[in-house]
């Protein structure tokens, strides 16, 4: 593997563009992050941000895929109900099986986090929202009605539809 040494006087000059290619093929090609940044005297930071702007399709469809919770959820509940094993969500997601074990982990501890209400409970309280929702709609339907007919008067305009063959 041949390398062009940086040529750059101070931390703060830029490198030149054939610098920057060949460092991405030897990172592409297996040379460690930390070394690169060693021997050429740059952050890791400008690395990675080479590696994303000039990297190889293959290079940057093997970096690490990040999951939302919104990914993570059915996985993890397809492992708790015994439809997926670990290594199978490992392989499914493109992950680790300790990121996998992790996410299982994380996902009870949430759980175990969440209050569970009592069924009695959750009946007096459903009922009682559900009688206040049935009463406010009936107010607004009564309200709406009334803005009707205060229009009709007011404007002597007919607004509510008339049922029959001739309308």
């Amino acid at each position: 593997m041949t390398s062009i040494k940086s040529l750059r006087h101070s931390r703060q000059s830029s490198f030149e563009k054939a610098v920057i290619l060949d460092i991405v093929r030897q990172r592409e090609s297996g040379a460690s992050y930390n070394l690169l940044c060693r021997e050429y005297g740059m952050d890791r930071g400008s690395l990675r941000s080479w590696m994303n702007r000039y990297g190889s399709s293959a290079y940057k469809s093997q970096m690490r895929v990040r999951h939302s919770p919104q990914q993570i959820r059915p996985i993890v509940r397809a492992i708790l109900e015994g439809r997926l094993t670990y290594q199978e969500a490992a392989i499914k997601s493109k992950v680790s099986v300790s990121n996998v074990k992790k996410w299982v982990r994380n996902f009870r501890q949430e759980d175990a986090e969440l209050p569970v209400p009592k069924q009695d409970d959750m009946d007096s309280r459903a009922d009682s929202a559900l009688l206040q929702e049935l009463e406010a709609a009936r107010l607004k339907i009564k309200a709406l009605e009334t803005m009707i007919e205060v229009a009709e008067e007011q404007f002597k305009i007919p607004i509510r539809k008339k049922f029959g063959a001739k309308q």
